[in-house]
């Protein structure tokens, strides 16, 4: 075990680091987290000081987002990504399904229509999320 210190604004943090074998000869490095001494690959700076993600409770951003965010996410992408839409997009238009799409130049047509029923399909499931999501508003206010 190695043990570093590291200079923080003046601060200096004591930080382990272990290494255990791993399968094809070589090594896994992980550092230690002071606060609660579980063995990590990544450590956060908190508050001047580095301690891993659960001391820092920090979650992912994919725990933030609500179900509806991620379809909404899901079809920007396959907009962006495989439909080649450059245009404004915002959740309104799977609500309402505004959007104009045009076949990317090159795009074999059954491709096409494979991506549209894809974001056809993305956009009915949002649809009734919000939905459920709204019901779910609405009981909770009117149930406290």
């Amino acid at each position: 075990m190695n043990v570093y210190y590291i200079d923080n604004n003046g601060q200096k943090q004591q930080i382990r680091f272990n290494y255990v074998p791993n399968t094809l000869g070589g090594y896994n490095y992980y550092a230690i987290c002071p606060k609660c001494n579980s063995r990590r690959r990544i450590l956060y700076l908190k508050n001047g000081c580095l301690i891993c993600r659960d001391c820092a409770k920090l979650n992912y951003r994919s725990q933030q987002i609500s179900k509806s965010g991620i379809l909404f996410e899901k079809a920007s992408k396959l907009l962006r990504d495989k439909l080649e839409y450059n245009g404004d997009f915002k959740p309104i238009h799977l609500l309402n399904n505004t959007i104009k799409l045009c076949k990317p130049k090159g795009m074999h047509i059954e491709t096409y229509a494979e991506y549209l029923k894809e974001f056809d399909e993305l956009s009915k499931q949002y649809q009734k999320q919000v939905m459920r999501e709204i019901r779910a508003i609405i009981n909770r206010s009117q149930n406290p």
